[in-house]
This record gives structure tokens, sequence and C-alpha cells, in this order.
């Protein structure tokens, strides 16, 4: 739903679809949907106000199989229920749209302990007439051995739809001996080797996110 007043547009409410599959634990495949809204409007710029707060709720769905111990292939499912709530934390320098904002999110892991999630994002780039976000990354804060990283784009210079995609990486932790060892020998393929395990990707998360309807 796009705000549309005659002083500017700005979303009002958004659908989520996303789906991926785990890597890191094969045969794991994860829809997710939902929808956010906003809940209050930052009007200093009276002719191109934006959202300056703005809550999500979200279902994630995961299947797998366990094969290697049911023979019968049955598919297992899980749902989970997130909830976030997003902060611009400063405008752009024209007043039209927020810069960079911090959403905070509550789920629950295996063990039914309610995990909390921090993202910052920050826009890259603003569309053709500088009115609005175009293209925009994230980053998440670490949570137990993985944190995740986020690139969105819009799909047109309104912004009305957009795609992200969701990278979550896991951690390598290498033994300090072994720093040690190399510098010893002086060997930079030692280094290679750390850095592609320590940016290994085991997840790719593809979302696309679209207004509800106009104002």
């Amino acid at each position: 739903m796009i705000n549309n007043n005659g002083k500017g547009r700005y979303c009002q409410k958004w659908s989520i679809f996303q789906s991926s599959t785990d890597y890191s634990n094969t045969g794991i495949t994860t829809e997710i949907t939902g929808s956010c809204s906003c809940k209050v409007v930052n009007s200093t710029n009276i002719n191109n106000p934006f959202c300056q707060s703005w809550d999500c709720k979200k279902i994630q769905t995961s299947s797998y199989s366990n094969s290697d111990y049911d023979l019968s292939n049955t598919i297992y499912t899980i749902n989970k229920l997130t909830t976030s709530n997003c902060v611009c934390d400063l405008a752009a320098s024209n007043g039209k749209y927020c810069d960079k904002w911090t959403c905070f999110s509550y789920f629950s892991d295996d063990n039914n302990i309610i995990i909390r999630q921090n993202k910052n994002f920050i826009c890259i780039k603003p569309n053709n007439d500088n009115s609005s976000c175009y293209t925009w990354e994230g980053d998440s804060d670490v949570i137990g051995n993985y944190f995740e990283l986020d690139l969105c784009k819009c799909t047109n210079d309104s912004c009305n739809e957009w795609n992200c995609f969701e990278k979550k990486v896991y951690y390598f932790y290498p033994n300090n001996l072994w720093f040690l060892f190399s510098s010893f020998i002086g060997n930079p393929i030692y280094y290679l080797f750390i850095l592609q395990q320590w940016s290994k990707v085991k997840r790719f998360l593809f979302g696309f996110f679209f207004c509800s309807g106009l104002l």
C-alpha cells in the first residue's frame, strides 16, 4: 500500500515471499511468507514523507526428509514465527527517504529459545530522481556460528516491488598455532585457504517484496 496524498509516496504495507535451500543441511528447503506495516511516518520534508518505523511478521516453513534413517522418505515440516521492528537511524541528506536503518528480529531456535537478531542496513543507491532508495545492503550480528548478508534492489523506479538476496555465512575458527606456523614459514597459500573457509557461504535466500496497493 503506497501513500500518495500529493505530498510524496511511501509504502504503508508490503508483502513478503522468500525461499531458500540450506546447503549446510542437504535437503532442507525454506519458504517465508509475511507482511510489514508502517507505524511511524517521518514528515520532516512535507513534500516527501517516508516511513520512519515499521513492523513485520513472517512465518518460516522448513521442509526436510531424514532419508538416512527413515526409509519411508517422510517429509517433515517445521513452522516458526519471526517478528521484527525496524527503525530509521538516519535520513538521506535531502530528507526524502531513509539512508540507514536497523531491524530487530525475534524468533525461536530448535530448542525453543527466543533469539534476538540485529541487522543494519544502508542505502547504496537512490532512484533516478533521488526520492527514494533504489538499492540497499545489510548485515546481521553473529548468531551462534554464522552471520547474514543482504542485498536488495527495486524492480522499478517507483520501488513498489523489490528483490532481496540473503547469504548465510558460517565462521571458520582456525587454531591460532596454525597462524604462527604459517607466519614462520611465510606460506601465502595457507592464508588463501583460511580466507576461503572464512567466507564460505552455506545458504542463499531469495526474497520478493511488493506493496499491496495504492492509497
